[in-house]
C-alpha cells in the first residue's frame, strides 16, 4: 500500500488538473459571451454597457444552478472537458481513500463523494451523447447525494485523524464535493451578487468552483504535509532517578 508524502502531491496534482480542465470546459460553455463576461459585473461597477448577443442569451438562459450540465444545446468539447474533470476527481479522491489503513467500513464511506462524482461526471457524458437519462433530476439527485456522502465522509475523518492532517483531509473533501447541490447553489449565489446580469444564469458560473478546486488541492497538500511533520508532544511523566538505574 502506497503511503507517506506520496497521496498528498497525488491527490493535489490530480485535483488542481481537474480544477484547470473544468475552468477550460466552463470557458467553452460561456465562449459566446467571452466579449460580455465583465459587462454588468461588480468590477464593472455592476453597469451594463451593451446588448448580450443571443447566443449568449441562450446561454444564460440554460437554465438553474446545474446549468453547465443540464443545458439543452450544450458545446460538445465543453461537455467532455467537464465530464474528464468530474472523473479526475473522483479518481484522485478514492486512490487517496484508498491509501489510508482505515478499516474497510470507513474508506468505503470516506470515498463515496468521489464515486458520485465520477458517476455525475459520467452521467454528463452521456447525457450529451444523447445516451443519458432524459430527465434533469437524475442530475439533481446525484448532486444531492454528493452533499449527503460529503457530510458521512467528514465524519470519519474527524473519527480516524487529527490536528492539521484532519483539517488537510477537510479541506481535501470540501473540493473533491465541489459539485454537490448546496455547492452548486454557493456558486450561483456569488456569481448573481457580483453581476447585474443576473436575470438568468450569469456570464461565469462555475469559474468560482474551478477557483475554489484549486485553492482546495493546495492548500490540503500542505497542510497534510504539514502535519505528518508534526510529532504528537510526549506528554509522559520523566522517570525518576530510581526507575531509571533500577
Amino acid at each position: 500500500m502506497w503511503g507517506g508524502r506520496a497521496p498528498w502531491l497525488v491527490l493535489a496534482t490530480l485535483t488542481s488538473a481537474a480544477a484547470a480542465v473544468f475552468g477550460a470546459g466552463a470557458y467553452l460553455y460561456w465562449a459566446p459571451c467571452r466579449d460580455q463576461l465583465l459587462n454588468g459585473s461588480v468590477l464593472a461597477g455592476y453597469r451594463l454597457s451593451g446588448e448580450f448577443p443571443a447566443a449568449c442569451l441562450a446561454r444564460m438562459d440554460a437554465g438553474g444552478p446545474l446549468a453547465l450540465a443540464w443545458r439543452a444545446e450544450g458545446e460538445p468539447t465543453s461537455d467532455l472537458l467537464i465530464a474528464v474533470a468530474l472523473v479526475t476527481l473522483a479518481l484522485a479522491w478514492m486512490g487517496f481513500v484508498a491509501a489510508h489503513r482505515w478499516g474497510g467500513a470507513a474508506r468505503l464511506v470516506a470515498a463515496l463523494p468521489g464515486m458520485l462524482t465520477g458517476v455525475l461526471g459520467f452521467a454528463i457524458l452521456a447525457r450529451s451523447q444523447g445516451a443519458g437519462p432524459a430527465a434533469e433530476d437524475w442530475l439533481v439527485w446525484l448532486a444531492v447525494g454528493i452533499d449527503l456522502a460529503a457530510l458521512l465522509a467528514a465524519g470519519v475523518i474527524v473519527q480516524h485523524s487529527h490536528g492539521l492532517v484532519r483539517l488537510g483531509h477537510l479541506v481535501g473533501l470540501w473540493g473533491i464535493a465541489s459539485f454537490g447541490w448546496m455547492r452548486t447553489l454557493c456558486d450561483y449565489a456569488v456569481m448573481v451578487a457580483a453581476s447585474a446580469a443576473n436575470w438568468d444564469v450569469p456570464p461565469g458560473h462555475g469559474f468560482p468552483t474551478a477557483l475554489t478546486i484549486a485553492i482546495c488541492a493546495v492548500a490540503s497538500a500542505a497542510l497534510g504535509l504539514a502535519g505528518r511533520t508534526v510529532r504528537p508532544r510526549d506528554t509522559r511523566l520523566p522517570a525518576m532517578a530510581w526507575q531509571q538505574t533500577g
